[in-house]
């Protein structure tokens, strides 16, 4: 596919410039769609009452659009995540309840979620593309918020998919995040934030 019939531009965030309400709904519900398809009936819209503010819950919300129509086909976001040894660590000990706790009220990393391309658009490397921009940007949000006083920056980029969902584990091996741990039905990535 031609990087030229798609363009990504931030569309929310607290780091980011923020769209029309009508696109946010819109991108909310690319990834509610998304979601009902890979889990049918058992997928329901009230646990992801993120989706409903995008602005409030994301540093960066983002949407791949369609130059040849408009239409917006992908979304992808960042997030700040407190941080926890669990996350970057394979640690499967029963006595590791401690790393649940954070080692430090102001200690960061940046997560990323909500990658979704609409159907018609799969298999195509968009979600490839998706999560490049996502990756970059991440590089570029760790230089503003490393010199906040106020948090202390982890230099890692931590994601999670369902353990079943090979598609996505595939994706971010071949982006160069490193499996940490497979844990409640999920699969654990991270990545170090490059600059």
């Amino acid at each position: 596919m031609n990087d030229q019939q798609f363009r990504i531009e931030e569309i929310a965030g607290s780091y980011s410039c923020s769209a029309p309400v009508e696109q946010k709904k819109v991108a909310a519900q690319i990834v509610h769609q998304g979601l009902a398809e890979r889990f049918g009936d058992e997928y329901d819209e009230s646990f992801n009452q993120d989706l409903n503010d995008l602005d409030a819950n994301y540093l960066v919300f983002c949407a791949m659009f369609s130059t040849s129509n408009n239409e917006m086909i992908g979304t992808g976001a960042l997030s700040l995540e407190h941080f926890t040894s669990k996350l970057v660590e394979n640690n499967h000990d029963q006595d590791s309840d401690n790393s649940k706790q954070r080692e430090s009220e102001n200690e960061y990393c940046l997560r990323v979620g909500r990658v979704s391309v609409i159907k018609e658009y799969r298999r195509k490397g968009l979600a490839f593309q998706i999560m490049k921009y996502l990756i970059s940007k991440a590089g570029q949000l760790y230089v503003k918020l490393k010199d906040d006083e106020n948090k202390v920056m982890k230099s890692w980029l931590v994601v999670e998919t369902d353990t079943p969902w090979i598609e996505a584990v595939e994706l971010y091996k071949k982006l160069g995040f490193i499996q940490v741990c497979e844990r409640d039905g999920c699969v654990h990535f991270k990545k170090e934030i490059e600059m």
